[in-house]
């Protein structure tokens, strides 16, 4: 907002009024489909960028929990998940909803950070 930043990765959602206000230009969506609510937003592989990317959240709890406790956690937050409101909630806010249980969350925090960590390598910002 200050215009000391040029280039940033954000989400369109959360950027909506700053693109609106004409104070930043969306130039592309890491996604790998147009968002429906920017669909005049190309992707970077419609732009010849082989890359996608997405926005996650996620709870996680500390190594070695119980699995009872995982177990009542997960069931907690897939009704809070798929409950009307939560969806109505994210709907209207602009976002998707993607649910993982436990073990799929896991698998996919595991492959994000070697993906990730494989492009910080290759560009020299981690070892």
């Amino acid at each position: 907002m200050a215009g000391g930043i040029h280039v940033s990765t954000a989400s369109l959602v959360e950027n909506q009024t700053m693109i609106e206000a004409g104070r930043a230009k969306a130039l592309a969506v890491m996604a790998e489909e147009r968002d429906p609510k920017f669909p005049d937003v190309p992707t970077l592989r419609e732009q010849g960028i082989d890359f996608t990317m997405a926005a996650w959240r996620g709870i996680a709890g500390p190594e070695g929990l119980p699995e009872d406790v995982v177990g009542e956690l997960s069931c907690h937050l897939d009704g809070i998940v798929h409950s009307p409101a939560y969806e109505e909630f994210m709907g209207t806010a602009g976002f998707g909803i993607v649910w993982r249980g436990a073990e799929d969350f896991g698998a996919y925090l595991a492959e994000q950070d070697a993906e990730k960590g494989e492009i910080m390598r290759a560009a020299g910002l981690a070892s």
